[in-house]
């Protein structure tokens, strides 16, 4: 844990200032100790990083960014990630320099590096151990930290960043409404915010006849180990089939391939070898069975919401994709 994150931290549930008890440092990082509130309330400092949860729903997360911990990360070639960040949050490079910014459910950190690479100051958590492994990323920027929180019992106060973001996390969440007021109430008056998130529209057949709605019924109760290892014995079995279906053109443009073949093609991803086109799409496909939860949202509902509590210049950028500024 970076030494300045200390300012901004508070008691979830009664907004205290924390305090360190014993502090292990190596160098300018805290390592190990116990962050205590006037009221005794204890949260401890392992491995770095401070912990909020003692138990969580997202044991799968955990297992599927500890396998894949580098794999969505952006090299030469390969710029996914920084693509997807600015398409989804609408926001330039520019603007985000210096501002402090909130990465709300990280995973291994692949969205934090966008903005770290851009002069933000990034504050990241996550409800599962990927924690661990975006520390491992990342902790050799200055302007990071993380910590391992729940979405709803957040310990910052409202209004303390210039910036959030939550992207492909919501809909993850026992209560999407919920999470994404508990976020919103964390910009600053002037500050941002912008989501991603599953859209499932009766109006837009391609939303809910997905494959994966079919199998996840079933395949969401596996453990975790037992479902990975099918998911990677299938996929490069059935990726012929998977490409033949999406060089017909209407069926890739539409990502109809999706709704005939149970696989989540990266094909299209510039800068990927084989290897990385079928690491790709063993992740993505592990993480369309592998949640507990999978709520999509409504647009609709989703700009309203943000309308309601004093957010402005409310747009949508891609799909799934909404950004204001709070008044």
């Amino acid at each position: 844990m970076k030494k300045a994150l200390l300012k901004y931290l508070v008691s979830p549930k009664k907004g205290e200032p924390l305090s360190l008890q014993n502090e292990k440092c190596k160098g300018d990082d805290i390592v190990s100790d116990t962050l205590v509130s006037k009221s005794g309330n204890r949260f401890p400092i392992r491995d770095g990083i401070p912990r909020f949860v003692d138990s969580h729903y997202a044991n799968n997360f955990s297992f599927e960014w500890h396998k894949h911990r580098r794999t969505q990360f952006d090299r030469s070639g390969m710029n996914l990630s920084e693509e997807q960040f600015f398409r989804y949050t609408n926001w330039t490079p520019s603007e985000i320099n210096g501002k402090l910014i909130l990465d709300a459910g990280c995973g291994s950190g692949r969205f934090s590096e966008i903005a770290l690479k851009y002069g933000a100051i990034v504050i990241a958590f996550d409800l599962s151990e990927a924690v661990n492994d975006a520390w491992e990323n990342l902790s050799h920027y200055n302007n990071f930290s993380v910590l391992q929180a729940d979405i709803c019992e957040l310990p910052f106060l409202p209004e303390t960043f210039d910036y959030v973001y939550c992207i492909g996390v919501l809909q993850h969440t026992p209560n999407p409404i919920k999470s994404l007021q508990c976020l919103l109430k964390l910009a600053k008056k002037d500050g941002k915010f912008a989501c991603w998130f599953y859209v499932k529209n009766w109006r837009k057949p391609w939303t809910w006849l997905h494959m994966k709605w079919f199998l996840r019924p079933f395949l969401k109760h596996l453990p975790a180990k037992m479902l990975y290892r099918f998911v990677k014995w299938y996929v490069p079995k059935l990726m012929p089939l998977s490409r033949a279906v999406r060089s017909i053109d209407i069926m890739n443009r539409m990502g109809w391939h999706e709704m005939l073949v149970p696989i989540a093609n990266r094909d299209y991803i510039a800068g990927t070898s084989e290897k990385d086109k079928l690491d790709l799409a063993i992740l993505d496909t592990f993480d369309w069975y592998s949640p507990k939860y999978d709520k999509p949202l409504s647009e609709e509902k989703v700009m309203k919401i943000l309308a309601s509590i004093g957010y402005e210049n409310i747009t949508r950028s891609f799909v799934g994709a909404i950004q204001g500024t709070r008044k």
